[in-house]
């Protein structure tokens, strides 16, 4: 017997652990499965993280109608021309970033990703003075470790208070430009926008902004150092970058999994479940569908259907900074094949970040 999670399909795991904190899920693997949880709202609610903070209210915690009027509002920062306007700013911070580092070995991570996606992200929300990369990455490794170690829920909720600060003196001393400060003069059905929605919403938009990007960005860089002959194909076919991206999604997603709540008893496949239940919809598996994928684990940057992966979401769900995560990382690609005749792991092992739901690279030494 197959022990492939798809083939799995549906399964509850009482011991699974929860990003707040408990324990037990239903896990759901089959692409049509995990699609459709994903896609009914109706009956898979999306406030699973209700007594989390302020993490807990923000547009991703939401559903409909105040989901659709969060999205409405910050919809147009994330837009295809307002992420081109930002093209020229990416290319040239990516370029600093490497004439910075003065050095033909480069740590991909810690002085290339993680920069790049900070000072973007910290740039379309507004903050002028960006925190400490260090700061940052600790407090999206807090976030996305919560859960999973020991006493990482003190950790997350710390992290969460030094965020909201920062969104708070942004607040106060901004010049009124941002998302942050565009969302203090939201109002809703005439009503302004709670505070605490404003910030979990700031908070949501700079850890998915940062940390899932370079990991997309770092995850590629990886593929095309271990696999030279991909490589040499990107060197002489650059405008094949995004569709190598696609399969890296579909292979490696930022995001390896999302939960649901189930908002009322029902079935699925066969299986009962009870209102007030999590799921737990496996991208990873999901994305490696024979069914949906043939020949599944092999990266092809030719496949007609890598788009279709589920890696940014789906539904009224799916990830509003799609459009800015595959910029970045095609921009970041791009300078980096074409000031670079070759890329090559250099020094120790890489360093994968310990997480279950976001997983990358905290250090990788490239030889370029």
């Amino acid at each position: 017997m197959s022990t492939s999670p798809v083939v799995q399909r549906v399964h509850y795991d009482t011991d699974f652990p929860l990003v707040s904190g408990g324990k037990g899920a239903w896990q759901v693997y089959r692409y049509d499965l995990v699609r459709d949880v994903l896609f009914d709202y109706a009956s898979y609610g999306n406030g699973y993280m209700s007594d989390n903070g302020m993490l807990g209210s923000n547009i991703n915690q939401t559903d409909p109608p105040l989901h659709g009027q969060l999205r409405a509002l910050i919809s147009g920062v994330f837009s295809r021309s307002a992420i081109s306007s930002l093209e020229s700013f990416m290319e040239h911070t990516a370029k600093s970033l490497l004439l910075d580092s003065q050095s033909s070995t480069i740590d991909i991570a810690r002085d290339y990703a993680f920069p790049l996606t900070a000072t973007v992200i910290c740039k379309i929300l507004g903050i002028k003075a960006i925190p400490e990369i260090a700061k940052v990455n600790a407090w999206a490794k807090a976030i996305v470790t919560a859960g999973y170690i020991p006493g990482g829920m003190e950790q997350a909720a710390a992290a969460q208070q030094e965020m909201a600060a920062l969104f708070m003196q942004v607040l106060l001393q901004g010049d009124g430009t941002g998302l942050i400060k565009a969302l203090s003069y939201a109002e809703i059905e005439g009503r302004p926008l709670d505070p605490q929605i404003q910030i979990g919403t700031c908070m949501t938009v700079l850890l998915a902004g940062y940390e899932t990007t370079a990991n997309l960005i770092t995850n590629a860089v990886h593929q095309l150092a271990v696999v030279q002959v991909l490589q040499k194909s990107l060197r002489q076919t650059p405008d094949k970058i995004p569709n190598f991206l696609l399969e890296i999604l579909r292979l490696y997603p930022s995001i390896v999994s999302m939960y649901r709540i189930a908002t009322k008893d029902l079935k699925l496949d066969g299986n009962s479940i009870k209102s007030g239940d999590i799921l737990n919809g496996w991208i990873s598996a999901a994305n490696r569908d024979p069914e949906i994928f043939p020949d599944p684990d092999q990266l092809d940057i030719d496949r007609p259907n890598s788009s279709h992966a589920l890696s940014f979401g789906y539904g009224i769900h799916h990830c509003i900074g799609a459009i800015l995560a595959r910029t970045q990382a095609r921009i970041a690609l791009e300078v980096l094949l074409e000031t670079s005749a070759s890329m090559t792991l250099a020094g120790t092992e890489p360093l994968r970040t310990p997480s279950l739901i976001t997983p990358g690279f905290q250090s990788m030494l490239i030889k370029i």
